[in-house]
Protein backbone atom coordinates (compact mmCIF):
# COMPACT_ATOMS: atom_id res chain seq x y z
CA UNK A 1 0.00 0.00 0.00
CA UNK A 2 1.46 3.46 -1.27
CA UNK A 3 1.00 5.67 2.38
CA UNK A 4 2.91 8.91 0.61
CA UNK A 5 1.65 12.15 0.86
CA UNK A 6 0.07 13.43 -2.65
CA UNK A 7 2.29 15.73 -3.02
CA UNK A 8 5.56 13.13 -2.73
CA UNK A 9 3.11 10.64 -5.68
CA UNK A 10 2.79 13.33 -8.21
CA UNK A 11 -0.35 14.58 -6.90
CA UNK A 12 -2.57 18.28 -6.10
CA UNK A 13 -2.58 17.32 -1.84
CA UNK A 14 -1.13 17.33 0.84
CA UNK A 15 -3.44 13.97 1.99
CA UNK A 16 -2.42 10.26 1.53
CA UNK A 17 -5.16 9.41 -1.04
CA UNK A 18 -3.99 5.75 -1.03
CA UNK A 19 -4.27 4.83 2.26
CA UNK A 20 -7.88 6.81 2.96
CA UNK A 21 -8.90 4.44 -0.62
CA UNK A 22 -7.83 1.23 1.31
CA UNK A 23 -8.72 1.97 4.25
CA UNK A 24 -12.13 3.09 2.67
CA UNK A 25 -12.26 -0.42 1.00
CA UNK A 26 -11.59 -2.37 3.97
CA UNK A 27 -14.21 -0.38 5.86
CA UNK A 28 -16.73 -1.02 3.13
CA UNK A 29 -17.90 2.64 3.25
CA UNK A 30 -20.21 3.58 -0.06
CA UNK A 31 -18.30 6.79 -0.91
CA UNK A 32 -15.59 6.15 -3.37
CA UNK A 33 -15.66 9.31 -5.03
CA UNK A 34 -13.56 11.06 -2.58
CA UNK A 35 -10.50 9.31 -3.07
CA UNK A 36 -10.67 10.24 -6.88
CA UNK A 37 -11.12 13.80 -6.17
CA UNK A 38 -7.58 13.77 -4.75
CA UNK A 39 -5.82 12.28 -7.27
CA UNK A 40 -7.49 13.71 -10.63
CA UNK A 41 -9.24 17.02 -8.88
CA UNK A 42 -12.73 17.63 -6.89
CA UNK A 43 -15.49 18.65 -9.17
CA UNK A 44 -16.65 22.22 -8.22
CA UNK A 45 -20.15 22.01 -10.09
CA UNK A 46 -18.98 23.99 -13.77
CA UNK A 47 -17.70 21.12 -16.24
CA UNK A 48 -18.73 18.03 -13.82
CA UNK A 49 -20.42 17.40 -10.33
CA UNK A 50 -19.97 14.78 -7.61
CA UNK A 51 -21.42 11.69 -8.22
CA UNK A 52 -23.90 10.88 -5.87
CA UNK A 53 -23.13 8.34 -3.43
CA UNK A 54 -26.44 8.30 -1.04
CA UNK A 55 -24.48 10.71 1.65
CA UNK A 56 -26.70 13.99 1.36
CA UNK A 57 -30.18 14.48 -0.03
CA UNK A 58 -29.97 15.89 -3.85
CA UNK A 59 -30.77 18.61 -5.56
CA UNK A 60 -33.67 18.58 -8.46
CA UNK A 61 -32.42 21.50 -9.74
CA UNK A 62 -29.01 20.42 -11.63
CA UNK A 63 -29.22 22.86 -14.14
CA UNK A 64 -26.73 25.91 -14.12
CA UNK A 65 -28.20 29.69 -14.98
CA UNK A 66 -25.07 30.18 -17.16
CA UNK A 67 -23.55 28.35 -20.05
CA UNK A 68 -19.89 28.64 -18.99
CA UNK A 69 -18.72 29.28 -22.09
CA UNK A 70 -20.26 32.24 -22.27
CA UNK A 71 -18.76 33.82 -19.67
CA UNK A 72 -16.70 37.37 -19.87
CA UNK A 73 -13.22 36.11 -20.36
CA UNK A 74 -11.64 39.63 -21.10
CA UNK A 75 -10.20 40.90 -17.84
CA UNK A 76 -10.01 44.56 -18.90
CA UNK A 77 -13.89 44.79 -20.06
CA UNK A 78 -15.06 42.55 -16.44
CA UNK A 79 -12.68 44.87 -14.53
CA UNK A 80 -11.36 41.83 -12.81
CA UNK A 81 -8.45 43.95 -11.12
CA UNK A 82 -8.60 43.54 -7.93
CA UNK A 83 -9.08 46.06 -5.09
CA UNK A 84 -6.62 43.67 -3.20
CA UNK A 85 -3.59 44.99 -5.11
CA UNK A 86 -3.92 47.78 -2.86
CA UNK A 87 -3.54 45.98 0.35
CA UNK A 88 0.06 44.58 1.48
CA UNK A 89 -1.60 41.74 3.99
CA UNK A 90 -3.47 40.53 1.15
CA UNK A 91 -1.29 40.24 -1.05
CA UNK A 92 1.13 38.31 1.46
CA UNK A 93 -1.27 35.82 2.24
CA UNK A 94 -1.67 35.10 -1.31
CA UNK A 95 2.03 34.53 -1.70
CA UNK A 96 2.01 32.55 1.24
CA UNK A 97 -0.70 30.11 -0.75
CA UNK A 98 1.26 30.18 -3.49
CA UNK A 99 4.17 28.92 -1.58
CA UNK A 100 2.25 26.23 -0.18
CA UNK A 101 1.01 25.41 -3.45
CA UNK A 102 -2.45 26.09 -3.65
CA UNK A 103 -2.05 28.85 -6.14
CA UNK A 104 -0.47 28.61 -9.43
CA UNK A 105 1.23 31.63 -10.37
CA UNK A 106 2.20 33.39 -13.81
CA UNK A 107 3.97 36.62 -15.19
CA UNK A 108 2.12 36.51 -18.10
CA UNK A 109 -1.36 35.66 -19.61
CA UNK A 110 -0.37 33.69 -22.37
CA UNK A 111 1.70 31.26 -19.86
CA UNK A 112 -1.45 31.26 -17.81
CA UNK A 113 -3.75 30.63 -20.60
CA UNK A 114 -0.97 27.79 -21.81
CA UNK A 115 -1.40 25.89 -18.31
CA UNK A 116 -5.01 25.95 -18.81
CA UNK A 117 -4.87 24.72 -22.34
CA UNK A 118 -7.56 28.01 -22.84
CA UNK A 119 -9.24 31.13 -22.29
CA UNK A 120 -9.37 32.49 -18.31
CA UNK A 121 -12.00 33.76 -16.48
CA UNK A 122 -11.05 36.35 -14.44
CA UNK A 123 -12.80 37.40 -11.10
CA UNK A 124 -11.89 40.18 -8.36
CA UNK A 125 -10.08 38.74 -5.29
CA UNK A 126 -11.96 40.84 -2.42
CA UNK A 127 -10.66 41.31 1.19
CA UNK A 128 -13.64 40.62 3.49
CA UNK A 129 -12.73 42.19 7.24
CA UNK A 130 -15.37 41.26 9.92
CA UNK A 131 -15.25 43.01 13.09
CA UNK A 132 -16.12 40.74 15.88
CA UNK A 133 -16.86 41.93 19.67
CA UNK A 134 -15.38 39.63 21.70
CA UNK A 135 -15.83 39.33 25.44
CA UNK A 136 -12.47 37.77 27.59
CA UNK A 137 -12.98 35.57 30.80
CA UNK A 138 -12.53 38.93 32.45
CA UNK A 139 -15.92 40.44 30.83
CA UNK A 140 -14.37 43.07 28.94
CA UNK A 141 -15.03 43.42 25.26
CA UNK A 142 -12.53 43.64 22.47
CA UNK A 143 -13.12 44.39 18.99
CA UNK A 144 -11.48 41.40 16.80
CA UNK A 145 -10.87 41.72 13.02
CA UNK A 146 -11.08 38.64 10.98
CA UNK A 147 -9.65 39.14 7.34
CA UNK A 148 -10.69 36.53 4.40
CA UNK A 149 -9.64 36.10 0.88
CA UNK A 150 -12.47 36.04 -1.35
CA UNK A 151 -12.74 35.57 -5.11
CA UNK A 152 -15.88 37.57 -6.44
CA UNK A 153 -17.11 34.45 -8.68
CA UNK A 154 -20.79 36.05 -8.32
CA UNK A 155 -19.96 39.41 -9.98
CA UNK A 156 -17.50 37.54 -12.79
CA UNK A 157 -20.29 34.67 -13.53
CA UNK A 158 -19.24 31.67 -12.00
CA UNK A 159 -21.51 30.94 -9.70
CA UNK A 160 -24.60 31.51 -11.89
CA UNK A 161 -22.63 28.69 -14.40
CA UNK A 162 -21.81 26.35 -11.37
CA UNK A 163 -24.54 23.61 -9.93
CA UNK A 164 -24.96 22.64 -6.14
CA UNK A 165 -25.88 18.84 -6.94
CA UNK A 166 -26.51 17.87 -3.40
CA UNK A 167 -27.14 19.57 0.17
CA UNK A 168 -24.63 18.87 3.18
CA UNK A 169 -26.50 18.36 5.97
CA UNK A 170 -25.31 20.34 9.00
CA UNK A 171 -25.60 19.33 13.17
CA UNK A 172 -26.98 21.37 15.17
CA UNK A 173 -26.47 22.55 18.71
CA UNK A 174 -29.58 20.25 19.83
CA UNK A 175 -27.95 17.28 17.71
CA UNK A 176 -24.78 16.95 19.58
CA UNK A 177 -26.40 17.66 23.02
CA UNK A 178 -29.30 14.49 22.26
CA UNK A 179 -26.62 12.84 21.31
CA UNK A 180 -24.08 13.38 24.08
CA UNK A 181 -27.33 12.88 26.03
CA UNK A 182 -27.05 8.96 24.95
CA UNK A 183 -23.87 8.36 25.10
CA UNK A 184 -24.65 8.85 29.16
CA UNK A 185 -28.06 7.20 29.39
CA UNK A 186 -26.14 3.93 27.89
CA UNK A 187 -22.68 4.40 29.58
CA UNK A 188 -21.81 1.01 31.31
CA UNK A 189 -20.59 2.55 34.34
CA UNK A 190 -21.70 5.49 37.20
CA UNK A 191 -18.12 6.54 37.45
CA UNK A 192 -17.80 7.02 33.68
CA UNK A 193 -18.52 10.79 32.47
CA UNK A 194 -18.90 12.96 29.07
CA UNK A 195 -16.36 14.59 27.59
CA UNK A 196 -16.48 16.79 24.22
CA UNK A 197 -13.31 17.69 22.03
CA UNK A 198 -13.50 20.58 19.39
CA UNK A 199 -10.84 20.06 17.05
CA UNK A 200 -11.04 22.10 13.66
CA UNK A 201 -9.26 21.10 10.19
CA UNK A 202 -6.84 23.59 8.89
CA UNK A 203 -7.37 25.26 5.45
CA UNK A 204 -9.73 22.45 5.08
CA UNK A 205 -10.77 23.78 1.49
CA UNK A 206 -7.07 24.18 0.41
CA UNK A 207 -6.97 20.15 0.97
CA UNK A 208 -8.95 19.38 -2.25
CA UNK A 209 -7.27 20.02 -5.83
CA UNK A 210 -9.68 21.30 -7.95
CA UNK A 211 -10.29 19.58 -11.58
CA UNK A 212 -7.37 20.92 -14.29
CA UNK A 213 -10.60 21.45 -16.34
CA UNK A 214 -12.45 23.81 -13.60
CA UNK A 215 -8.92 25.73 -12.35
CA UNK A 216 -9.51 28.51 -15.48
CA UNK A 217 -12.36 29.44 -13.73
CA UNK A 218 -11.11 30.39 -10.70
CA UNK A 219 -8.12 33.10 -11.22
CA UNK A 220 -7.51 37.05 -10.63
CA UNK A 221 -4.53 39.01 -11.56
CA UNK A 222 -2.73 41.25 -8.73
CA UNK A 223 0.22 43.67 -9.76
CA UNK A 224 0.66 42.20 -13.50
CA UNK A 225 0.47 38.37 -12.13
CA UNK A 226 -2.09 36.11 -13.12
CA UNK A 227 -3.02 33.53 -9.90
CA UNK A 228 -5.18 30.58 -10.75
CA UNK A 229 -6.46 28.41 -7.48
CA UNK A 230 -5.45 24.82 -8.01
CA UNK A 231 -7.27 23.77 -4.61
CA UNK A 232 -11.25 24.38 -4.17
CA UNK A 233 -11.65 28.17 -3.92
CA UNK A 234 -13.67 29.59 -0.89
CA UNK A 235 -16.80 31.06 -2.09
CA UNK A 236 -17.29 28.51 -4.90
CA UNK A 237 -20.41 27.18 -4.95
CA UNK A 238 -18.83 23.22 -4.68
CA UNK A 239 -16.35 23.34 -2.14
CA UNK A 240 -18.60 23.04 0.18
CA UNK A 241 -20.26 19.89 -0.83
CA UNK A 242 -16.86 18.54 -1.56
CA UNK A 243 -15.05 19.25 2.04
CA UNK A 244 -18.22 18.24 3.49
CA UNK A 245 -18.42 14.81 2.09
CA UNK A 246 -14.75 14.53 2.39
CA UNK A 247 -14.37 15.45 5.93
CA UNK A 248 -17.50 12.95 6.73
CA UNK A 249 -15.79 10.29 5.31
CA UNK A 250 -12.89 11.17 7.39
CA UNK A 251 -14.76 11.28 10.73
CA UNK A 252 -16.62 7.91 9.50
CA UNK A 253 -13.59 6.32 9.03
CA UNK A 254 -11.50 7.34 12.06
CA UNK A 255 -14.84 6.44 14.54
CA UNK A 256 -14.84 3.64 13.01
CA UNK A 257 -12.05 2.37 14.96
CA UNK A 258 -13.73 2.74 18.12
CA UNK A 259 -16.40 0.57 19.60
CA UNK A 260 -20.39 1.37 19.28
CA UNK A 261 -21.69 3.02 22.28
CA UNK A 262 -18.70 5.27 23.38
CA UNK A 263 -18.39 8.35 20.93
CA UNK A 264 -20.16 10.17 18.31
CA UNK A 265 -19.47 13.08 16.47
CA UNK A 266 -21.33 16.26 14.19
CA UNK A 267 -18.94 17.96 11.75
CA UNK A 268 -20.31 21.44 10.88
CA UNK A 269 -18.68 22.39 7.78
CA UNK A 270 -14.93 21.79 8.65
CA UNK A 271 -15.47 22.27 12.49
CA UNK A 272 -16.23 18.50 14.42
CA UNK A 273 -17.02 18.37 18.10
CA UNK A 274 -16.70 14.92 19.32
CA UNK A 275 -17.97 13.13 22.22
CA UNK A 276 -16.44 10.41 24.30
CA UNK A 277 -17.51 8.70 27.66
CA UNK A 278 -15.86 6.66 30.02
CA UNK A 279 -12.81 7.02 32.34
CA UNK A 280 -10.23 9.41 31.12
CA UNK A 281 -8.10 6.24 30.29
CA UNK A 282 -11.21 5.32 27.74
CA UNK A 283 -11.19 8.57 26.74
CA UNK A 284 -7.51 9.55 26.16
CA UNK A 285 -7.26 5.91 24.07
CA UNK A 286 -10.42 7.02 22.03
CA UNK A 287 -9.08 10.55 21.34
CA UNK A 288 -5.85 9.52 20.46
CA UNK A 289 -7.46 6.75 17.89
CA UNK A 290 -9.28 9.62 16.36
CA UNK A 291 -6.48 12.20 16.04
CA UNK A 292 -4.12 9.92 15.27
CA UNK A 293 -6.10 8.36 11.96
CA UNK A 294 -7.16 11.69 11.06
CA UNK A 295 -3.14 12.73 10.99
CA UNK A 296 -2.38 9.32 9.16
CA UNK A 297 -4.88 10.46 6.33
CA UNK A 298 -2.66 13.53 5.90
CA UNK A 299 -5.20 15.80 7.11
CA UNK A 300 -4.29 19.03 9.16
CA UNK A 301 -5.21 19.82 12.79
CA UNK A 302 -5.68 23.60 14.44
CA UNK A 303 -4.39 21.92 17.64
CA UNK A 304 -3.77 25.81 18.62
CA UNK A 305 -7.49 26.11 18.61
CA UNK A 306 -8.72 22.72 19.99
CA UNK A 307 -10.88 22.56 23.06
CA UNK A 308 -11.62 20.08 26.17
CA UNK A 309 -14.39 20.01 28.14
CA UNK A 310 -12.18 18.41 30.58
CA UNK A 311 -10.72 21.99 31.11
CA UNK A 312 -14.11 24.03 31.01
CA UNK A 313 -16.51 25.39 28.65
CA UNK A 314 -16.12 24.85 24.93
CA UNK A 315 -17.34 26.77 22.21
CA UNK A 316 -18.57 25.49 18.94
CA UNK A 317 -20.60 27.06 16.27
CA UNK A 318 -22.98 29.35 18.04
CA UNK A 319 -22.86 28.08 21.53
CA UNK A 320 -21.09 27.49 24.99
CA UNK A 321 -21.41 23.94 26.12
CA UNK A 322 -20.56 23.00 29.66
CA UNK A 323 -20.87 19.03 30.79
CA UNK A 324 -21.59 19.46 34.30
CA UNK A 325 -20.64 15.79 35.29
CA UNK A 326 -22.21 15.73 38.91
CA UNK A 327 -25.93 16.56 37.57
CA UNK A 328 -25.37 13.97 34.72
CA UNK A 329 -26.57 17.22 32.43
CA UNK A 330 -25.27 19.24 29.59
CA UNK A 331 -25.15 23.30 30.20
CA UNK A 332 -25.91 25.08 26.66
CA UNK A 333 -25.64 29.01 26.26
CA UNK A 334 -25.29 31.44 23.51
CA UNK A 335 -22.22 32.95 22.69
CA UNK A 336 -21.38 35.52 24.29
CA UNK A 337 -20.23 37.26 21.29
CA UNK A 338 -23.64 36.51 19.85
CA UNK A 339 -25.30 38.04 22.56
CA UNK A 340 -23.34 41.21 22.44
CA UNK A 341 -23.98 42.32 18.71
CA UNK A 342 -27.24 41.46 18.99
CA UNK A 343 -27.55 43.87 21.91
CA UNK A 344 -25.62 46.59 20.54
CA UNK A 345 -28.00 46.01 16.71
CA UNK A 346 -31.04 46.84 18.87
CA UNK A 347 -29.83 49.61 20.45
CA UNK A 348 -28.71 50.90 17.07
CA UNK A 349 -32.05 50.67 16.04
CA UNK A 350 -34.08 52.20 18.89
CA UNK A 351 -32.19 55.49 18.66
CA UNK A 352 -32.85 55.64 15.09
CA UNK A 353 -35.99 57.16 13.38
CA UNK A 354 -35.69 54.63 10.77
CA UNK A 355 -34.99 51.19 10.11
CA UNK A 356 -33.22 49.77 6.81
CA UNK A 357 -33.93 46.43 5.87
CA UNK A 358 -30.48 45.21 5.77
CA UNK A 359 -29.78 45.89 9.16
CA UNK A 360 -33.54 43.56 9.79
CA UNK A 361 -31.82 40.84 7.49
CA UNK A 362 -28.53 41.49 10.21
CA UNK A 363 -30.05 41.13 12.85
CA UNK A 364 -32.40 38.00 11.80
CA UNK A 365 -29.09 36.62 10.98
CA UNK A 366 -27.59 37.27 14.51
Amino acid sequence: MDTRRGTDAGYDCEVRPHLLASWRKFCQDPDDQVEQWFLVGAPLGIRAMPEPRGIFPEYTDKEAATDPASLLVDPSLGGARSSAERDDEALKEVEHMHGRGWLRKFDSKVKAKRYVKGRIVYSKLIVIVKEKKKVDSAGRVKLKKKRRLILNLKASGVTSASVKSEKPELPRVLDIIFAGLELLRHRRHRRHWLRHLVLDFRSAFFQFPARRDEQRFFATILRRHVYIWNRAAQGSRGAPLVCGRALALAMRLCFGLLPDGVCSSGTYVDDPLSSFVGDEATQDDAIAKVVGGLLAMGFDLAFDKAQDSAEGTVTWTSAKITVLDDLEAIKVEVKDDIITEVRDSVDKMRAASTIELKDLRTLAGQ
